[in-house]
């Protein structure tokens, strides 16, 4: 039996749980996804769906842009919310690219301000990921560097 799963994965990171999924074979639709730290889920983007820019972004200024993210919670260090001074300072590229990862892969961001009714009924599987970065070595980005020993 052919059947496409949809699927919603919660703090998603970089699509671990889609990833697996799809090694075992299954077809697999996200429906949503919900990650803050945004060098995760640009990385989520560019494995699952693309690194091109949609033409409707790229015509967007970064003001119009700024404006939108404006009312997100994000991270760049997923572990704090990042000032939106910061946000400022970025690219014009580099705030399309986010925003971009942001519509592409339904990311509702911030899971504590995520409602029920925000989300898809049509779901099929909903995973979570726990922090791994006290598991791999990328923890030591955070100081933890003896990953999963």
């Amino acid at each position: 039996m052919n059947y496409t799963y949809n699927l919603v994965e919660l703090f998603s990171g970089i699509g671990s749980q889609a990833k697996a999924l799809k090694n075992l074979g299954a077809e697999v639709c996200t429906v949503g996804t919900c990650e803050w730290d945004l060098h995760a889920f640009i990385a989520y983007d560019a494995i699952h769906e693309s690194c091109e820019i949609p033409e409707n972004i790229a015509e967007m200024s970064k003001e119009e842009i700024l404006r939108i993210l404006s009312g997100y919670s994000l991270s760049n260090n997923g572990k704090e919310a990042m000032a939106f001074k910061t946000l400022k300072t970025y690219s014009v590229e580099t705030v399309r690219r986010i925003y971009a990862a942001i519509v592409r892969n339904k990311n509702f961001v911030d899971v504590s301000s995520l409602k029920g009714e925000a989300m898809p009924e049509n779901i099929d599987i909903l995973t979570y990921s726990f922090p791994c970065q006290d598991l791999s070595n990328g923890g030591a980005f955070h100081g933890y560097n003896k990953g999963i020993d």
